[in-house]
């Protein structure tokens, strides 16, 4: 479960992206980690399951 390959593909789903650039984790192996496992525990323990709400702009 703590392999860049599962937590990054974790964080690209949950947030509907195709990279990490925007994040600026894409060079930061741990940092991709970390926000993974963070994600796969609150999946995990939400028991509804973890929904993400967009966050629009205002003008």
């Amino acid at each position: 479960m703590y392999t860049t390959d599962y937590t990054t593909e974790k964080i690209l789903r949950h947030f509907e992206i195709a990279t990490l650039k925007g994040f600026g984790i894409e060079h930061l192996a741990t940092a991709q980690i970390a926000a993974g496992a963070i994600l796969h525990y609150l999946n995990a323990t939400k028991q509804d399951g973890l929904k993400h709400n967009k966050i629009g702009l205002r003008r």
